[in-house]
């Protein structure tokens, strides 16, 4: 019975030093692969929490949009095999019943594939909105759900972000060329249901 007792004793030790050392690499990244010359945005209410990001050619940009927990603790960007992953952690398991959309960007970069890694591990090729080059306008659309262009509104502090009416959203406070509405002819509609600029 004693040697029972010791056997049980040894394999839940063993157990545990090896679901420590699992935990320990689901919550370190691979420090040789974080890119420096990044940011990620404060948690905004875009829409319906789509995934997806642009790129600006003549900055060497990626304008990335995930949907995260509102509880997860941080998110980093690696570059693996060519790719730019956007990468949600939790440390603590604190997370929360809602969700948010932050925007990333990553800077000096070229055109590339964009995968974003959720709290949970679990993987998505981010879909490509768009490329801005020279003359080109470079809103922002948050897709918020309409049913007519009255439901759809522009906001931003450059007047940059076809949003619902429903959403307040506030962006940083640097204008660009390209958000000039009326240079470039478009107009902040409902098309198939979605608030965007056309």
């Amino acid at each position: 019975m004693k040697k029972l007792v010791a056997l049980a004793i040894v394999v839940v030790v063993a157990l545990l030093i090896v679901s420590s050392q699992l935990v320990e690499k689901t919550k370190s990244p691979n420090l040789s692969t974080v890119m420096k010359d990044y940011e990620v945005l404060n948690c905004s209410s875009f829409g319906e929490y789509k995934n997806y990001y642009f790129f600006d050619e003549n900055s060497k940009t990626i304008y990335a949009f995930v949907t995260v927990n509102c509880g997860s603790d941080e998110v980093l960007v690696q570059k693996e095999d060519g790719r730019i992953k956007i990468v949600e952690r939790d440390y603590d398991g604190l997370l929360m019943r809602c969700v948010c959309q932050k925007e990333v960007r990553v800077y000096n970069v070229s055109d590339s594939v964009v995968e974003f890694v959720n709290w949970g591990n679990e993987s998505m090729k981010l879909e490509k909105n768009g490329t801005i080059g020279i003359g080109d306008f470079c809103g922002i659309s948050t897709f918020a759900e309409c049913k007519e262009d009255s439901d759809c509104k522009i906001g931003g502090c450059s007047g940059e972000v076809c949003m619902g009416v429903k959403e307040d959203i506030s962006t940083i406070c640097i204008y660009r060329d390209c958000y000039d509405r009326i240079k470039f002819n478009v107009s902040c509609k409902c098309i198939k249901n979605e608030c965007r600029w056309v």
